[in-house]
């Protein structure tokens, strides 16, 4: 696909951020791009105030305190209740006191309630590129002989000001119409990509192509543009497992020790560098399920596809290891759940 192919806004996107493969321009072959990516919300600041009883017009200093005096209290009880196991299993062993005292961490709540959707705003977006090189040449079974790997970055953003971030997003997918992948991204990321698009007083554009690729019917010629990688592992069923056990069981690194329910938390500590690392490695695992979904459906050509995919990774983790030790960290993990076998077979077998 060359520039003189392509319409001006979405070239300077490809010369930007895409690359293409070996098979890239050859007969029959056409590129595709993959735009995976993942958002971190927090509560809206108005409906935050409410949920903290704090005047609508509070500061981010005035929210940040009240909620380190409510976490306080609530460690206070989770220690209380810590010590009232203590007091009633003196007589187990060891074992069990630790695993009765990692259940009452596990069940008890820091923090406020998870907001619905609507009331989230955007802070962090993280996205993976990828270009698909796509075979047509047999009409009734188009094949993957590439997949090239354009890296993981989190865009820029404003603490005091998502629609910087939100811009970004809507303004690539409006221009490459890329294929969307995310985790769970049908019922929670795109629609609050365009709920908060909406908002005045944000003066963002219309998500027009995020729009079109959702308000569609189920397998209608633009969903194959939207591929939430959670539901197609579900096979239609309504039980939907997590990214993080989805990823492990596959062999993938899986989450690196944090959950959503922590992003307020950090967003109010001003830990961003850590949610932009948790939200990139909670991209790729969902890179890796997505294109061992693409393989286990018979979409790859062959195993070669996948070795070279994977090589790509680990090249591009080691190179950025040093800025970014969130990756190398994460092939850490991956190599462990995988017991180091990354790659698969040669041969053609899908």
């Amino acid at each position: 696909m060359s520039d003189r192919d392509l319409p001006k806004d979405m070239s300077q996107y490809f010369k930007k951020y895409y690359s293409v493969s070996q098979y890239s321009g050859l007969p029959h072959m056409m590129d595709v791009p993959v735009y995976i990516f993942d958002s971190e919300t927090t509560s809206d600041p108005h409906h935050l105030c409410e949920e903290l009883g704090l005047p609508e017009d509070s500061t981010m200093e005035e929210i940040r305190r009240e909620f380190n005096a409510l976490t306080n209290i609530q460690r206070k009880d989770l220690q209380n209740k810590l010590e009232r196991i203590q007091n009633r299993l003196g007589w187990r062993t060891k074992e069990e006191q630790r695993q009765a005292r990692k259940r009452a961490r596990d069940r008890h709540k820091f923090g406020l309630p998870f907001s619905p959707w609507t009331l989230q705003a955007a802070r962090i977006i993280s996205v993976a590129r990828l270009m698909l090189t796509v075979d047509t040449s047999d009409p009734f079974n188009h094949l993957i002989r590439d997949i090239t790997f354009c890296g993981v970055e989190t865009l820029a953003f404003d603490p005091d000001d998502e629609s910087l971030t939100l811009s970004q997003v809507i303004d690539e997918t409006n221009a490459v119409q890329p294929v969307v992948v995310g985790w769970n991204s049908r019922g929670y990321d795109i629609p609050v990509v365009i709920n908060r698009s909406g908002i005045p007083t944000l003066g963002l554009k219309q998500p027009e192509y995020l729009m079109a690729i959702t308000r569609t019917k189920r397998y209608g010629p633009m969903d194959k543009r939207n591929v939430d990688v959670m539901k197609e592992w579900a096979g239609g069923g309504t039980r939907f497992p997590g990214l993080d056990a989805a990823a492990r069981a596959m062999g993938g690194a899986g989450k690196m020790g944090k959950s959503g329910s922590g992003v307020l938390e950090m967003w109010l500590q001003e830990d961003y560098g850590e949610i932009a690392a948790y939200c990139e490695c909670d991209v790729l695992n969902t890179m890796y399920v997505y294109v061992v979904w693409l393989r286990s459906t018979g979409q790859l050509y062959d195993n070669a596809v996948y070795n070279r995919f994977v090589d790509q990774q680990v090249k591009y983790f080691n190179a950025n290891a040093k800025d970014r030790p969130h990756l190398r960290e994460y092939l850490r993990q991956w190599r462990s759940h995988s017991k180091n076998r990354l790659k698969l077979p040669r041969g053609k077998k899908r």
